[in-house]
């Protein structure tokens, strides 16, 4: 995850999966940016299947920014959303 500008410091981020076509993003990841370069991992993924991903920034439990959608086949490496 890369973000455009800079963090405040309380500044948490959440990650949301769903598979593609499905509505509703489950939450996978929260928590506090500890720097720019932040990765992550989802350990639910069935190899083959189609996911939609999207991140989104938070400042005192309120959504300041998100990222756009990203739609990757499992296994999937090195994939860059950007809020």
């Amino acid at each position: 995850m890369k973000f455009n500008g800079p963090l405040p410091s309380n500044a948490t981020i959440s990650l949301g999966v769903r598979k593609a076509g499905a509505i509703l993003f489950e939450d996978f990841v929260h928590e506090v940016v500890t720097g720019e370069n932040f990765t992550w991992k989802y350990n639910k993924a069935i190899s083959g299947q189609k996911y939609e991903i999207q991140g989104y920034l938070w400042i005192e439990n309120q959504p300041l920014s998100q990222s756009q959608i990203l739609s990757v086949v499992a296994p999937a490496d090195y994939e860059l959303l950007t809020i």
